[in-house]
């Protein structure tokens, strides 16, 4: 994972140090081993593994932390509370359902 990211034009010279790149090597390893069909083997690739574009866990880190920036920078609190009426898309109450039903 160092070697990728000493590659990327994208990685801050501050971000790098092991510890930093092993949890987006785990996070890579992880996410990719769970995108996977359940119903077929599949054949583990590090480089697919540790791509950092589409479906993948560096890309779902870099996700995260930019929208903890974001959240830090833009000078708004987050609310807690869902207000209904704000999430029109119909999928959005399924989303909304499974993430209550999984915290305790």
């Amino acid at each position: 994972m160092q070697e990728k990211q000493q590659a990327s034009k994208n990685t801050r010279n501050s971000a790098m140090n092991e510890e930093t790149c092993d949890i987006l090597g785990i996070t890579a390893v992880v996410i990719n081993d769970l995108k996977q069909k359940r119903q077929k083997d599949y054949i583990f690739d590090w480089d697919r593994a540790l791509q950092s574009e589409g479906d993948s866990g560096i890309k779902l880190q870099y996700l995260h932390c930019r929208l903890l920036s974001l959240e830090k920078n833009c000078g708004v609190k987050i609310p807690n509370d869902c207000i209904p009426e704000y999430l029109q898309e119909e999928v959005v109450g399924d989303v909304v359902a499974e993430l209550a039903s999984s915290t305790g």
